[in-house]
């Protein structure tokens, strides 16, 4: 639920701070929110229509398991991307 606010303040964030400069990080973290957010409603809407899915080990239980497992490196990559933002690993 809370996806689309990070977004929101995310964008308003990278257009108060870089004057909405397209930049590589800013562009990599809003595909990657964006698959998240698509991600989280599909595992979301799963869960309810089959409340039991992961109750017994069939393909859709481990299609779930793995769309669940999937946020960590999705939330992973939007979170390195956005300490580029704040710390450059550039040179100096």
């Amino acid at each position: 639920m809370f996806i689309p606010a990070g977004m929101v303040t995310g964008w308003f964030t990278w257009w108060l701070n870089y004057m909405a400069k397209p930049m590589r990080p800013v562009t990599i973290k809003v595909r990657f929110s964006l698959l998240l957010w698509a991600a989280s409603i599909l595992a979301f809407f799963w869960r309810i229509a089959i409340p039991d899915i992961l109750t017994s080990l069939s393909g859709w239980s481990v299609i779930y398991f793995l769309l669940i497992l999937s946020f960590v490196p999705l939330v992973t990559i939007i979170g390195w991307y956005g300490a580029q933002l704040t710390f450059p690993l550039g040179k100096e």
